[in-house]
């Protein structure tokens, strides 16, 4: 019998109904020099939100000698889907009131994306963003955009 996505899909989603996290995804905007604007909504999210490492050990590794790789603190796991396919790593999401960056979208097979996260600094309000004491909007934007606002000026 072979396995089809859309039967691993169907695991996927009742596994993360057993433990469900709720994640709330923004991204940075920019102006036209390169400046923060704000941060647009790419979506909302549920998935499976949990530690990256359960036991302690330690160990040497130099697979990667003289390169400084992040490392991600927690993992969430969420089903392949229209808004976890629209991801990036410059991306960060809200869960359970914490802010995270995510480090690696993890996309796998179109089946599931386990994202890989690192803590972040930002507070989200209602519809702002504060970032190192600024308060940024929160705006609603399509996501094929370059995400560059453009002011009404210099369309003319």
């Amino acid at each position: 019998m072979a396995l089809s996505k859309e039967y691993l899909r169907e695991k996927v989603k009742q596994a993360i109904k057993q433990m469900p996290s709720a994640g709330y995804v923004v991204r940075e905007v920019l102006n036209n020099y390169n400046e923060k604007a704000g941060y647009c909504i790419v979506g909302e999210l549920e998935g499976v939100f949990y530690s990256k490492s359960t036991t302690k050990n330690l160990g040497i590794t130099i697979d990667n000698a003289g390169i400084n790789i992040e490392q991600a603190d927690k993992n969430y796991l969420v089903d392949f889907n229209d808004i976890s396919k629209n991801i990036r790593t410059t991306d960060f999401i809200f869960i359970d009131n914490k802010c995270y960056k995510i480090i690696d979208p993890g996309e796998n097979l179109e089946v599931y994306c386990l994202i890989q996260l690192n803590k972040h600094h930002l507070i989200k309000n209602q519809d702002t963003i504060i970032d190192n004491d600024e308060i940024y909007p929160l705006m609603e934007l399509p996501l094929d955009l370059d995400l560059k606002v453009v002011w009404l000026w210099e369309l003319d």
